[in-house]
């Protein structure tokens, strides 16, 4: 057993004592240049890290671009349901449970877990999963509500949109016809 783990051992060292001397290599090469040819160097190193850097941030817009009109369209699915049981709850002033309200809604809901696991952040689908943990079980509508909203702020996240300055439940207070309903509850 000691004999396996000796060369374990050694082979880290090795490479550990390779990278020190490969780095004194290079920075004695650099002591001995020319100082013109070294600030040619630096400055060629800059420039290429500069590019790179670049190229990646520019890459890294272009894919977010591409996925962002797929994420609006599954995003609306969730606005949609809440819209549709928001005016189902103006007219009836009676509360499906959550069991009725995932039923009735199931295909959309359905629709909804597909493109969230394809397209959103994580962020959105812990937010996406605690919304339907609250909605699992017995719950006043106050934390229900604050579950919208967290999807809503994970979703303005995920499409670019600052929550800077945004207080809990804001968003969803938009939606109620008195904004401090929220606080009496």
């Amino acid at each position: 057993m000691k004999i396996k783990t000796i060369p374990l051992l050694i082979i880290p060292i090795i490479i550990i004592i390779t990278a020190l001397y490969s780095i004194y290599s290079f920075i004695s090469m650099l002591h001995n240049m020319e100082k013109t040819a070294l600030a040619t160097i630096i400055a060629a190193f800059i420039g290429l890290c500069g590019i790179i850097f670049s190229q990646w941030q520019s890459k890294k817009r272009e894919i977010s671009e591409s996925h962002r009109e797929n994420k609006i369209e599954v995003y609306q699915i969730f606005f949609d349901v809440v819209r549709e049981l928001r005016d189902q709850q103006r007219m009836n002033s009676e509360l499906s449970t959550p069991e009725e309200i995932f039923e009735n809604y199931k295909d959309q809901f359905d629709k909804l877990n597909d493109g969230i696991v394809l397209w959103s952040s994580p962020k959105v689908i812990k937010a996406w999963l605690k919304f339907k943990s609250h909605n699992s079980g017995p719950n006043n509508p106050e934390d229900i509500l604050i579950a919208v909203d967290n999807v809503y702020k994970a979703i303005r996240s995920d499409l670019g949109n600052s929550n800077f300055g945004l207080q809990h439940g804001d968003i969803i207070k938009m939606y109620l016809s008195d904004p401090n309903e929220l606080k009496k509850k």
